[in-house]
């Protein structure tokens, strides 16, 4: 719509550029633009008048039932309702909601989730999972080719400490019944043993040299910590209805290959010696100088993804890289940028999408009694259980395997959405009873909202004759611009890369239609005609809230 009334502005008006905003307050209408303030050479409500004379006579579409000035020199439209009827009912013949095709041709690596080998996914990975997935959702139905990367961390010196800790106390049993559980257990129990014996640091440094060097035995072990961890984090997203294409490791970028590419770097004097070290200095970028490649010459976290934007470039040839991580790792991705501009690895969009922390409901971080990180599984499954005494307390007739299966679909939603409505920049509160409330800005709220609707269209049956005019009240018509402004609503989560505005426009919405539901006839109104467009409308605001929750990664049901 946006883009709509552009191209009509500046076909009209003979302008090359025209902002478009939607006002807060409904009495401005229902979009805006400054062009007369931003173009007048003398009064901007004079040229502003001239251009609304313009305008009105140019509308042969009769798009708008009123343009007119405001305040310094804005111009306020107000979409007909004429219009709307006919969007509407163009809107209502589609059998899926559609959305312009802006990412044809063009392919997006996602990158987000990325847990360690060897140590449980904690409540700190619950964030880049769930944003990245939406992220992820949000190209795809704008028309991008995506992949979903999750860029697993399966390599550096603690993975020689594990296998020294292995050698010395694993049991093959127990790490195949609790794999990731028995695994810390050992890592832990290496850095106790350290404090009476400090030769075991050097002895987990040679673990990690036969390592590099392709030691079998390492290597297998390697192998075999790496799948029994992913085999446990695949178990997590399926109940998360999280999913990759590629799962690859820090470990393919490493090794021989990586350490010709610093060579080269050196070889260019772009990689200069410091103290041993090999860096590059940023200070065209104030920033500070990164490392790439230790005294000892071994490589580190940031030359292996400096080789993994140079593999992804070229093997991929993407339109944008979006990587998906707490916003800790600000700095590191600053520097990023700046290599890749050096060296020219910039041909794609490469975004840090960064989150806040997870905070309980003093204001903390969330952990643990001990102060440790909370399991990611353990959150999960607390926030299932009482998503179950939820349903119960609303169904308690309802038998136990399908209030369980409801459970599910409810308390992940109400989690992912607790998690999305957030400006991804700020932190996230963990408040459960808020997250699985079924009232005001909650996951429960819209997939409750939406069962309602269902419920009245099923009893209406079937839709055919709906007369679309008889929706006159002043309600009726704003949802119907509400409906409208969806398309708009996903492209600036694209832009932006924020999914809070998405969460906040299905609240509003539903919000809007609850209250129209509630204080108006629906199912006995005795004009049919009336009746059954009014659940028409129901339908298609049911439509947007399906489409919509599905972006966020959040399923409906026709019964709660």
């Amino acid at each position: 719509m946006k883009e709509k009334i552009q191209n009509f502005i500046k076909k009209v008006l003979e302008v090359n550029q025209v902002d478009i905003e939607v006002p807060t307050a409904t009495s401005h209408g229902h979009y805006s633009t400054n062009v007369a303030m931003i173009l007048a050479k003398g009064s901007p409500v004079k040229l502003a008048s001239e251009y609304v004379e313009a305008l009105l006579k140019g509308d042969k579409e009769k798009m708008f039932s009123r343009i007119e000035v405001a305040g310094p020199g804005f111009i306020n439209f107000t979409l007909s309702s004429e219009y709307l009827y006919g969007e509407l009912a163009l809107f209502s013949k589609k059998r899926k909601v559609t959305a312009p095709d802006i990412g044809k041709g063009k392919l997006a690596i996602i990158e987000y989730s990325s847990p360690n080998i060897a140590k449980p996914m904690h409540v700190g990975h619950m964030r880049s999972t769930i944003i990245g997935d939406s992220i992820n959702r949000i190209h795809k139905y704008l028309g991008y080719k995506t992949i979903r990367w999750n860029y697993v961390g399966d390599t550096g010196t603690q993975f020689g400490k594990l296998i020294a800790a292995y050698k010395l106390w694993g049991d093959k049993e127990k790490i195949e019944a609790d794999p990731v559980n028995e695994l810390v257990e050992l890592y832990i129990r290496f850095h106790k043993e350290l404090e009476n014996n400090p030769e075991l640091e050097d002895e987990g440094r040679r673990e990690f040299a036969k390592l590099e060097k392709k030691d079998k035995t390492n290597l297998a072990l390697w192998s075999w910590f790496s799948k029994v961890s992913l085999k446990e984090f695949k178990d997590i997203y399926k109940l998360l209805g999280v999913e990759f294409d590629i799962y690859k490791g820090e470990s393919r970028f490493s090794g021989s290959q990586l350490q010709k590419f610093i060579k080269k770097l050196k070889a260019q004097k772009i990689a200069v010696s410091s103290q041993g070290a090999l860096i590059i200095n940023l200070d065209e970028f104030s920033l500070p100088p990164v490392l790439i490649r230790k005294a000892d010459g071994s490589t580190i976290y940031f030359s292996r993804d400096l080789f993994l934007l140079k593999h992804r470039l070229k093997n991929y040839n993407p339109k944008k890289i979006l990587i998906e991580t707490g916003g800790e790792q600000a700095l590191h991705f600053q520097q990023l940028q700046a290599v890749a501009k050096i060296l020219g690895l910039d041909s794609a969009e490469l975004t840090h999408i960064k989150h806040g922390l997870v905070l309980d409901k003093s204001g903390k971080k969330l952990s643990t009694r001990e102060g440790g990180a909370v399991r990611l599984i353990d959150l999960v499954t607390k926030v299932l259980d009482e998503a179950n005494k939820v349903v119960l307390e609303k169904n308690p007739e309802m038998d136990e395997e399908q209030r369980r299966e409801i459970a599910k679909v409810v308390g992940i939603g109400a989690l992912k959405y607790a998690d999305l409505k957030e400006n991804r920049n700020s932190d996230m509160v963990f408040d459960l009873d808020q997250m699985l409330s079924f009232s005001g800005n909650s996951g429960p709220y819209l997939q409750y909202s939406y069962a309602r609707y269902m419920s009245i269209i099923e009893k209406v049956g079937e839709l055919s004759g709906a007369k679309i005019e008889a929706l006159v009240l002043e309600k009726e018509i704003s949802i119907i611009k509400k409906i409208m402004d969806f398309t708009d609503v996903v492209l600036l989560c694209e832009k932006t890369y924020l999914t809070s505005y998405l969460a906040s426009y299905l609240h509003e919405l539903a919000k809007e239609t609850n209250s129209y539901y509630e204080n108006t006839r629906i199912l006995d109104d005795e004009d049919d005609r009336r009746m059954k467009a009014r659940a028409l409308l129901l339908l298609q605001v049911s439509r947007v809230l399906e489409k919509g929750l599905d972006l966020m990664g959040v399923e409906v049901l026709k019964r709660i």
